[in-house]
């Protein structure tokens, strides 16, 4: 289930959310979670979905500051462009995407212990998670 609260929604306008699915949480799993979860309260949301290449893998190693990880950093980037929230559970949220992503107001990741998100980055940012 996403929990958002609801300072973060007040902050945004249109909601503007990418999400990046992987093999353990498809793009309709993703759909029907979050339509259930923000659909009801907040009318129509606007989900852009961005499939990831899933040549580069962080299993076993550290990369620009995180680890346990699928995906290129350019790419998810590259994704976040326009987003206001992005959602994730294995892509790797770095310094490029900390940088690309100026609109976001929040990052969400459906992970116990999210060692794919760069944490020092993060703090230095004014986005929620």
């Amino acid at each position: 289930m996403v929990i958002v609260s609801e300072q973060v929604l007040e902050m945004i306008d249109l909601i503007k959310i990418v999400v990046i699915p992987d093999r353990l949480l498809s793009k309709e799993k993703w759909t029907t979670c979050l339509k259930f979860a923000l659909q009801e309260k907040y009318g129509e949301v606007d989900l852009a979905f961005y499939e990831l290449k899933e040549a580069f893998s962080g299993w076993g190693v550290t990369y620009k500051g995180v680890k346990e990880f699928q995906g290129d950093p350019v790419e998810v980037a590259h994704a976040v462009q326009d987003a206001e929230i992005l959602v994730v559970h294995f892509s790797p949220i770095t310094k490029e995407v900390y940088e690309a992503g100026t609109h976001l107001k929040l990052i969400a990741c459906a992970r116990s212990t999210p060692l794919n998100i760069d944490a020092v980055k993060y703090r230095r940012r004014n986005c929620n998670t």
